[in-house]
């Protein structure tokens, strides 16, 4: 017995360590994650894991019906069309792609989080939720900062709020928050991967 346990022991170490893709390793740690993630959930009750399911479809479908609206009406008419408008829509254009693409992996997630086993999602979830906070954030800020020049600074308004200025503050607000994420994507610096107690 112990030398079969040896064997399989020899067997799974040589799987993992030459590299190659096959298929008991692959099927292996799937099988060892959704163990992980099922007793992560199953510290809460079933009831209370489908409320907050609904819950999170509800909040999915009011942001995205309430971020389009807001952006097509923003860009129709004229009327509200400013500087702080600019960084309003890149606010609800950051928040329709946060409901449409993340909020529906955290609402399985409460009734299935079979998902997580797929290493692409388990990278590119994450990658688009904290890309869309920063630049939740950061248009916050520059909405702010915008409301501070016209109130306190109103004499130099004009000149920092250009249409190229303003385009340049817009890229910037979404080139940092994706671009500082790509030395963990690549695997330079951490790891970014779906974190159960995080999330």
């Amino acid at each position: 017995m112990e030398s079969l346990d040896r064997s399989f022991d020899t067997f799974g170490t040589a799987g993992i360590m030459d590299g190659t893709d096959t298929w008991l390793p692959r099927v292996m740690d799937n099988v060892t994650h959704s163990t992980i993630v099922d007793s992560e959930l199953s510290r809460f009750p079933k009831p209370l894991r489908t409320f907050a399911a609904v819950v999170a479809i509800i909040i999915m479908i009011i942001g995205l019906a309430g971020n389009l609206l807001t952006i097509v009406a923003l860009c129709k008419y004229p009327k509200v069309r400013n500087v702080a408008a600019a960084f309003i829509i890149s606010l609800c254009i950051a928040d329709f792609v946060f409901c449409l693409l993340v909020l529906p992996f955290d609402s399985i997630r409460f009734i299935n989080a079979g998902w997580a086993d797929v290493r692409f999602f388990c990278v590119f979830v994450p990658f688009l939720r904290y890309g869309n906070v920063g630049v939740s954030l950061l248009s916050v800020a520059a909405i702010t900062i915008n409301r501070y020049i016209m109130i306190a600074h109103h004499a130099i308004y004009s000149r920092v709020y250009k249409k190229y200025w303003i385009a340049t503050m817009i890229i910037f607000c979404w080139v940092f928050s994706y671009g500082m994420q790509i030395p963990t994507l690549v695997g330079v610096w951490g790891k970014d991967y779906y974190v159960k107690l995080l999330i």
